[in-house]
């Protein structure tokens, strides 16, 4: 039996093998544990790259730690892969401690999970199956397998330095209630003043103003290059702007009914009640994204298991704290906690005693 073999192997692994607590560079790649290669190297001092991999290294990182591993942490190793090719040792390992994989309270029995874990995916199984092995919360499994499900489209070749890398199926403009629509074209009139004729980037929208004139026309003051032009009388709206890679390329969105949709039917954009614009900028193109700069809410999601009465609970609090727009019974809001290797922390109206009458509740 394939557990057997995997035992006895361990057996002759830890006697003969020194274990690294923490990600290390070596010749044979990034390796963790007992010699357990978590990326393999390809020539010298160059890591495999990992495309289409990324859930197989998350289920060997969750396995060692004992716990979800975010997706965040592959672009740490990624920027560290390149600081490690440049032979910049120094900064390589600078990136690798921002991924806050520190050592793990039990060195050996990490180094084990992750022997075991890896053996089994070599012979076939999946990394939900080593998810699931581990306990993890069910809502952590479908979201890493939903980011990087292999139908999912990528940003084609050529397009800079999200060449390859995973496309959002639907902006969280296609989830906007009625009323959030309203709401955001509120935000957009109080962003965009009379006077102003440019559109302009807050929180990961591009809001372009739209007088009621046939044709809507400009550039984005917050992003230089970026270009937009829509006749009011037709159905596509047209993008220009300057990608990663210094060259000029072109977006396109089609109308259907109030909802802009890219070439693949993916909702991108939305007119709002009155006539404003709202387009969501990584959608138009990962080059135009500030990492650093906020995003609006995002979309609610499953909230974690409760009871019927907990539930009562929190829809009797909604009544009182977001009348208007309650978030939908089940229903939650998941973030990353920086401060907690960006574990999802699990939101909604509800209060607590602890805390103050009808603040959020973090759990």
């Amino acid at each position: 039996m394939l557990d057997e073999q995997l035992r006895n192997a361990w057996r002759w692994r830890e006697r003969a093998v020194p274990i690294s607590a923490v990600p290390t560079l070596t010749s044979e790649g990034l390796v963790l544990g007992a010699g357990t290669v978590l990326i393999p190297a390809e020539g010298s001092r160059r890591l495999k790259s990992f495309e289409g991999q990324e859930l197989n290294l998350l289920a060997l990182l969750s396995a060692a730690y004992g716990r979800p591993i975010v997706p965040s942490v592959l672009g740490n190793i990624e920027r560290a892969a390149k600081a490690w090719s440049q032979g910049d040792d120094c900064l390589a390992y600078i990136h690798l401690a921002h991924a806050r994989l520190s050592e793990p309270q039990n060195s050996y029995e990490a180094a084990r999970r992750l022997f075991i874990a890896d053996g089994f995916m070599k012979a076939g199984m999946s990394p939900r199956a080593v998810f699931e092995a581990l306990a993890l919360d069910p809502i952590f499994i479908d979201q890493v397998e939903k980011l990087y499900d292999p139908a999912q489209p990528r940003v084609p070749p050529g397009s800079g330095r999200t060449s390859g890398q995973w496309t959002k199926v639907s902006s969280f403009l296609a989830d906007l209630t009625t009323e959030a629509a309203k709401q955001l074209g509120r935000f957009a009139a109080a962003l965009l003043a009379p006077e102003a004729a440019e559109a302009a980037v807050v929180f990961g929208v591009l809001v372009i103003p739209s007088p009621n004139k046939i044709r809507v026309e400009g550039n984005v003051q917050d992003l230089p290059g970026l270009h937009y032009a829509w006749n009011r009388d037709e159905t596509v709206i047209h993008f220009t702007y300057d990608s990663g890679d210094g060259k000029q390329r072109t977006f396109t969105a089609q109308l259907e009914d109030d909802v802009f949709r890219d070439e693949h039917g993916h909702v991108v954009g939305r007119v709002l009640p009155d006539g404003t614009i709202a387009f969501d900028t990584a959608a138009i193109s990962p080059d135009l994204v500030d990492d650093d700069e906020p995003k609006l809410c995002p979309a609610p999601g499953k909230d974690r298991s409760g009871s019927e009465r907990g539930r009562d609970y929190e829809d009797y609090v909604k009544k009182f704290v977001n009348p208007e727009n309650p978030t939908p019974r089940g229903m939650g809001y998941q973030l990353a906690n920086p401060d907690n290797n960006g574990e999802l922390v699990y939101y909604d109206e509800s209060s607590s005693r602890e805390r103050a009458p009808y603040s959020l509740v973090f759990r």
